[in-house]
């Protein structure tokens, strides 16, 4: 028989045991959930990150996302969706926070593992400690929409609307001298406005064209997420004759009804009458050849004064240009040097406008081949748009063979960014 010291000691051994795995359970917890499949490139997809602790939280968690070429990994922009779970008989307070990853192109994206921060006291009514949590890796593999393959990239949306105004309305006859301004605007339902491409509105020769700087921005309303960007130009007409601007087609998947559709501007055809109405026979009573020698000598001397003063203003402009191009140059070289992403890509854009209007970032060419500069220079954007942290020098290292080349590259060179609109 087993005497009653013996069962003591069972019974103390056994709440010794119970009682280690009670405090062995973990005070926090992390669990990630990857998005739901298909993911499609250009498409803007949830992952959640759950968060568990014994206790509560004493701070917003702070997401260490990693920094990735061809996609972008963006932190919460909602509040957590905060709940009790519980796990191995032990109560947790949770917050699950939704995190969205979005591939720029198709592709296989390795997402490395991140660190989360937060605080949670060990016990209730104790000072609260750090915690740092790390996820799992996981692989996200990003198609294309079907029937969208021949397209270099394509938007993802559960609504895309693109629309056009006229200011004036353009006649179907004009003069030398007419403006027309033309706005273009886009929206997208569950896109961030970061993403959407640039609109093309270019002008036929004969026609000049100014274009102000887009306005983009995203909007929250009841949950529901849009965005737009909206592109305004001025259309001058120099010169007579018979214009066409092409229409606007602009691919989209569709995510509701899971079909490709295209939104669409159509062209428009005008005329332009370089005529100069008659003069009429009236006003000229006076006799033309006495003058005839007047005007003339009159005409000529006011020509040449005009060419002296046109030669000296076009002098000093090329020479104000050309150190405002130097100083800008020096003001991006100093921002890379400090590392700061927009104020970076601010100055990129400000020297590339002073270089040439076709050294724009979207189709800015270049005659050596750096395989990393279109990288670095899309790591900068990435960076400028997130506010994430950034290292300018080695994109500040390939800019210094820029300024000598960029007058000498033509038009069929290597582009440095993929185009944003592609056409099929």
């Amino acid at each position: 028989m087993t005497s009653p010291l013996t069962k003591a000691l069972g019974g103390l051994a056994v709440w010794l045991a119970l009682s280690s795995l009670v405090h062995s359970a973990e005070p926090v917890l992390l669990k990630l959930k990857p998005p739901e499949e298909p993911v499609y490139a250009g498409q803007n997809v949830g992952f959640t990150v759950q968060l568990l602790t014994t206790t509560n939280f004493a701070s917003v968690p702070v997401f260490q996302l990693p920094r990735l070429s061809g996609c972008l990994v963006l932190p919460p922009a909602d509040r957590p969706l905060i709940g009790t779970e519980t796990v191995d008989d032990t109560d947790y307070a949770s917050q699950i926070h939704e995190l969205r990853f979005i591939a720029i192109r198709p592709g296989r994206y390795q997402i490395p593992a991140f660190d989360v921060r937060f605080e949670s006291p060990p016990e209730f009514a104790k000072p609260a400690i750090e915690r740092r949590l790390r996820t799992t890796p996981m692989t996200i593999e990003a198609k294309s929409p079907p029937g969208a393959e021949k397209y270099r990239s394509i938007l993802c949306s559960r609504g895309l609307k693109l629309t056009e105004t006229w200011e004036p309305e353009l006649p179907k006859t004009a003069s030398v001298g007419d403006t027309f301004t033309r706005t273009v605007t886009l929206e997208a339902g569950d896109m961030p406005a970061m993403l959407l491409p640039p609109i093309p509105l270019t002008a036929p020769t004969g026609m000049k064209v100014y274009d102000d700087p887009p306005d983009v921005a995203d909007h929250t309303e009841r949950g529901v997420t849009t965005s737009h960007r909206r592109e305004r130009v001025t259309y001058v007409c120099e010169s007579g004759g018979s214009f066409e601007l092409p229409g606007i087609v602009l691919p989209w998947w569709n995510l509701d009804s899971s079909t490709l559709e295209q939104a669409t501007l159509p062209g428009a055809k005008f005329t332009v009458d370089a005529v100069v109405a008659p003069q009429d026979a009236a006003s000229r009573g006076l006799d033309r050849k006495s003058q005839h020698r007047w005007w003339s000598v009159v005409v000529l001397a006011f020509l040449g004064c005009a060419v002296v003063v046109a030669s000296s203003l076009f002098i000093r402009r090329q020479r104000g240009r050309a150190d405002d191009a130097h100083v800008r140059f020096r003001l991006l070289m100093e921002c890379c040097r400090q590392s700061d992403a927009p104020a970076a890509l601010t100055a990129l854009y400000g020297w590339l406008d002073l270089v040439g209007p076709k050294n724009q970032l979207s189709t800015l060419s270049v005659t050596s081949a750096d395989p990393d500069l279109r990288q670095l220079v899309d790591e900068m954007e990435t960076a400028a748009v997130l506010g994430s942290p950034w290292d300018g020098s080695p994109l500040a290292r390939r800019l210094r063979l820029l300024p000598d080349t960029l007058a000498n590259t033509s038009s069929s060179g290597t582009h440095l960014l993929p185009e944003l609109n592609p056409t099929a």
